[in-house]
């Protein structure tokens, strides 16, 4: 049997575009990791503190509740069906989140 491309099978395959440099395909994580800290409960935290000015500490809490966040990121993988960088692990390296997929 050959992989449905009906709209209406929940079985479908559904092809995705491969990024053509390491840039795109970051750029397509980072997409993708946005999109996950915006559901994160801290991110309301993180948005409140930001409306204000903030002083050393504040600013080393909103340093703390991002650093939270994207280390629960780290080791997950993107979706394979995510755009540009399908089935791509998320890594913590020299303390920006990046991937060593090789598609």
């Amino acid at each position: 049997m050959s992989p449905s491309n009906d709209p209406n099978d929940p079985c479908r395959v559904t092809p995705v575009r491969l990024a053509e440099t390491e840039e795109e395909k970051n750029d397509a994580i980072i997409k993708w990791i946005k999109s996950q800290l915006n559901h994160h409960p801290d991110y309301v935290l993180y948005l409140q503190s930001k409306t204000k000015l903030q002083t050393v500490p504040e600013v080393l809490n909103q340093y703390k509740i991002v650093s939270r966040m994207l280390g629960l990121l780290s080791g997950l993988m993107t979706p394979v069906d995510h755009d540009e960088a399908p089935s791509c692990e998320v890594k913590m390296v020299r303390s920006n989140l990046r991937s060593p997929c090789t598609h």
